[in-house]
């Protein structure tokens, strides 16, 4: 479920749905299994980027 589809419900943007999941997930109310790097107009990594291994809780 994305950001967008959880805020629809509560109409709410997905930058604000966003930030309510991350607040959540710090806290440990809820448990994000999924995160997508989110590209801009390059397909590169910032030049100091260290790619995230998986597994990592």
């Amino acid at each position: 479920m994305t950001p967008a589809e959880v805020g629809r419900r509560p109409g709410i943007s997905e930058a604000a749905a966003a930030a309510l999941l991350s607040v959540l997930g710090r806290d440990g109310k809820v448990r994000i299994c999924l995160v997508e790097l989110a590209r801009g107009e390059s397909d590169e990594l910032e030049p100091d980027a260290v790619p995230l291994r998986r597994g990592l809780a």
